[in-house]
């Protein structure tokens, strides 16, 4: 933790004396940053309950993304896709640490929270020659496709688990009846 409030601190100095931040209270989103990485050292390193690294991921997300709408002026109104990215990058890997795997609660949703997210990045920052009503005037039988991909995929993974794990215990099953 000592780590961390180092980190912190360093960087808060940083923006100062380069002049990213002249002010003081420019950096307040630096708190949250700091409550949620000292969350998810707890949760990480010292066994906390797994269920709260989506809080502490997001919030830690959250902040930064609010921390570069501070320190470089930008409206929230273009960089709002930025949010939504940050909670498919937190939705993923919580799912993971706690089922120890891809599971379809947590895969589908924060897949298509970075997959939407990406999409609308794209047509927030200006980085396209159409506009967003035409590109869906055309591609919206992709969004039918990518649909029936992800549950084609989510049954793959679960199918292979299934038969993994239904594997194991008979395998150990058999080791019972052989003692």
């Amino acid at each position: 933790m000592l780590a961390s409030a180092c980190v912190v601190i360093g960087i808060a100095f940083l923006f100062m004396t380069t002049g990213l931040a002249p002010r003081l209270r420019n950096l307040w989103p630096l708190i949250p940053a700091f409550l949620a990485v000292c969350s998810l050292y707890l949760i990480i390193l010292k066994n906390l309950r797994k269920k709260f690294l989506f809080v502490s991921l997001l919030i830690l997300l959250c902040a930064i993304i609010l921390q570069l709408i501070i320190l470089v002026p930008l409206p929230v109104r273009k960089v709002w896709p930025l949010f939504v990215l940050a909670s498919g990058l937190s939705v993923l890997p919580a799912g993971y640490l706690r089922y120890k795997r891809l599971h379809p609660v947590y895969f589908v949703p924060g897949t298509a929270f970075l997959i939407l997210g990406t999409l609308f990045s794209i047509f927030s920052f200006g980085q396209n020659s159409v506009s967003f009503r035409s590109f869906l005037a055309v591609w919206w039988p992709a969004f039918i496709m990518a649909a029936g991909i992800f549950l084609y995929m989510i049954y793959i993974v679960n199918k292979s688990h299934f038969k993994h794990k239904h594997q194991n215990e008979l395998d150990h099953d058999e080791m019972s009846i052989e003692d």
